[in-house]
């Protein structure tokens, strides 16, 4: 006797993720597991193909009657369906909206899943039945299009991968690929969600690839681009949700997609550290082989130092070379012959680099490599600090290396911040080569430098970085800020291109209120880029009270848990008591303060993913799993706070309560599954993800308190 299952497609705005559902009385996770989610989506002039190719298993241990839901876009087209069952292929039919939303509701009720909540039904696409055998696997493949809309010169692709953590199994594999054709020059390919790696090919073609192995996906797949025929392409993106109050901002800007063609000169001095320990793990071995990289890729028209230091400093030249084939070769056989020896002279080391440089609109740069502490010369980590940047008259960018737990990353990161550089860290055993030489490619092709921002206008302010960074090719430049006032305005970024003044101008709207959440991100991007901030104020200028609440305040707003704000997590920790959560953040800063040694380098290395974040992938994603460390250093998942849209929620006492809810509320109690209960996720379709959490929730809504009792 046939079992059957029937497959339902569900028409929403916000999911296109499918998944099977086990008709009988047990939760979904234990009954179906998604082997394989592949997606390829091709976009041509902003119309969208997307084909979802599905394999699942049945893993219940019994045959399985079940119904396969499957949400697309409002307004997407499917244009096919393959399903198998042995060699006959299941054709399907188009249910009215208003039947498939009472099969929804009975489906819903009667499995009171809460992965289902998340699926807001509004029409239905339904195949013949098929049953699916113990251990069996069927393969759906799914094609839809869809008109992509374009705002503020920016194209938005969303697919969502969300669903895919009420599995119980982690994928076998997940793969997004989105491959771009426009008739402009594609600009930006900018991902909020994901990590995505970017290949062109030409100027008007590019593809996003983002996958992963043994994983089960927590973040929709979003994914931005543009096009246009400028010299350098700027886009704005805005997120009121109080008029009243300040907006945010992200701003987007890259340069023309060129593979070939003239590039700012620069004059670039390499510092290497030759003291006695890094012969150690292969230290010195692996420096040479990135300071060689270095030297072969430099640009015609570059001019170039070299120092090598240890106890005492070490010239190639006296002067900056210009870089041709004859010199490039002369200047590695000088690296390959540098020997380890000696003690540790940072502050002349830095002080002989600076000298070399000229007066001049060349971008100048120092690319410095340490494995320690200062030991020869001056040795006052607030004294080498106030030497380097009083020398710096000439607008250096200092770029440092941090080899090995023994440096102290305090004084590599403010030396960085006081001379418009970065600092990145290698942990012993960590490939230096790799780092260093993938770290050049980035800033190898200086397009526009010495950047400069006018706002018209809008009034901004938190604007993050603090000094808009050199453009180069290939990069992008991605800041974010709070604005006042709204409306049409006119941006303005000027910088130094060959020698002279280029100007950039781009017309952009600031919201006064947005509507919807769909660009909730650029607030929650905001605030990671804060909390790095703040960080690193307290870090390297001397801990500030009310530095320390705003820490607090903004990792209990956004549930941005942090080391020093890890104690918000506990059962007994009252989020609303801001007087001994500062005191208790206080009391972690503090065991960081050295900065050296295992703890110094890794809290160096979080503090660095906030303040450079482009994706806004907060430590929480969907329901409730946190990552954090703990104060061993030890990466920690915990699900008591979780992350829906721009909402915070902390789980207490197995309830799900909103971050700004008073503690001890008094909430109307709605029952989920409840005529009551559909009516209000109706009247607020973003409760639907809030629902899928997996206990009762305690929610504002409308300035009302509302109690989601199971």
């Amino acid at each position: 006797m046939r079992t059957p299952l029937c497959v339902l497609l569900m028409a929403s705005a916000a999911y296109a993720d499918g998944m099977l559902v086990d008709r009988r009385e047990r939760p979904l996770s234990d009954s179906f597991a998604v082997k394989n989610h592949l997606v390829s989506v091709t976009i041509d002039e902003q119309l969208a193909t997307t084909e979802v190719d599905q394999v699942l298993r049945n893993v219940s241990g019994h045959p399985a009657e079940a119904v396969y839901l499957f949400p697309v876009p409002a307004g997407a087209n499917i244009t096919g369906f393959e399903m198998w069952v042995g060699d006959r292929k299941m054709d399907g039919e188009i249910m009215d909206a208003a039947k498939a939303r009472e099969i929804y509701h009975s489906i819903v009720r009667s499995k009171r899943d809460p992965a289902l909540l998340e699926y807001v039904g509004q029409g239905v696409y339904r195949t013949s039945v098929f049953p699916v055998g113990v251990d069996e696997e069927k393969r759906l493949r799914i094609r839809y299009t869809e008109l992509l809309k374009k705002e503020s010169g920016l194209v938005r692709y969303l697919y969502p991968l969300n669903t895919e953590k009420f599995s119980r199994f982690p994928l076998e594999e997940a793969k997004v690929e989105v491959t771009i054709r426009s008739k402009g020059k594609i600009r930006t390919v900018y991902s909020p969600s994901h990590t995505v790696d970017v290949q062109r090919a030409g100027e008007t073609s590019a593809r996003a690839t983002w996958s992963a192995r043994r994983d089960l996906p927590r973040v929709d797949f979003d994914l931005y681009y543009s096009a246009d025929d400028a010299a350098v392409g700027m886009n704005l993106l805005t997120f009121r949700p109080v008029a009243d109050k300040a907006g945010y901002f992200l701003l987007l800007a890259s340069p023309a997609p060129r593979t070939e063609g003239p590039v700012e000169p620069k004059d670039i001095v390499f510092v290497l550290d030759k003291s006695g320990s890094m012969r150690a793990d292969h230290k010195m071995d692996q420096a040479k082989e990135a300071l060689s990289f270095c030297l072969r890729s430099l640009n015609e028209g570059d001019r170039f130092g070299i120092i090598s230091f240890a106890s005492g400093v070490d010239r190639y030249t006296d002067r900056l070379v210009t870089w041709n084939e004859a010199e490039k070769e002369k200047a590695l056989g000088h690296v390959h012959r540098i020997e380890s020896q000696g003690g540790t002279n940072i502050n002349e080391a830095l002080l002989q680099a600076l000298s070399l440089f000229e007066k001049g609109e060349r971008l100048k740069m120092i690319i410095f490599l340490t494995d320690g502490i200062p030991t020869n010369g001056v040795t006052d980590l607030a004294a080498i600090v106030k030497n380097v940047t009083a020398a710096n008259t000439m607008n250096v960018r200092l770029f440092n290396f941090g080899v090995g737990y023994d440096v102290n990353t305090i004084l590599l990161d403010k030396l960085a911040r006081e001379n418009r550089g970065d600092s990145d860290y290698v942990k012993p055993k960590e490939n230096l080569e790799e780092k260093v030489s993938t770290f050049y490619t980035k800033i190898q092709s200086p397009v526009l430098s010495s950047l400069k921002i006018d706002w018209g206008e809008v009034r901004v302010k938190d604007v993050l970085p603090r000094t808009v960074p050199d453009l180069f090719r290939g990069g992008q430049i991605v800041m974010t800020g709070r604005y006042e006032g709204a409306g049409p305005r006119k941006i303005v970024l000027t910088g130094m291109i060959q020698g002279k003044e280029g100007r950039f101008e781009v017309d952009a709207a600031f919201d006064e209120k947005s509507d919807g959440l769909g660009k909730f991100f650029v607030e929650r991007l905001w605030a990671q880029r804060k909390i790095g901030d703040i960080i690193d104020q307290i870090q390297l200028y001397g801990r500030a009270q009310e530095l320390v609440e705003e820490i607090v305040e903004l990792s209990i707003k956004y549930g941005i848990i942090t080391e020093y704000t890890s104690f918000l997590i506990r059962e007994d920790a009252r989020l609303g008591d801001g007087k001994d959560n500062a005191r208790r953040a206080g009391e972690q800063l503090r065991k960081l303060e050295k900065g050296d040694g295992p703890q110094g380098n890794q809290q160096a290395e979080a503090k660095r993913l906030l303040q450079t974040a482009e994706k806004a992938a907060a430590p929480v994603a969907g329901a409730g799993f946190g990552r954090y460390r703990d104060e061993g250093g030890k990466e920690v998942e915990a699900k008591t706070v979780a992350n829906v849209g721009r909402r915070t929620f902390f789980q207490k006492k197995n309830v799900w309560q909103e971050a700004d809810v008073p503690e001890d509320v008094k909430a109307q109690e709605v029952k989920y599954y409840s005529d009551e209960f559909f009516r209000l996720l109706g009247a607020h379709p973003e409760l639907n993800q809030v629902a899928a959490l997996d206990s009762d929730v305690i929610v504002k809504v409308d300035g009302q308190h509302v109690k989601l009792a199971k």
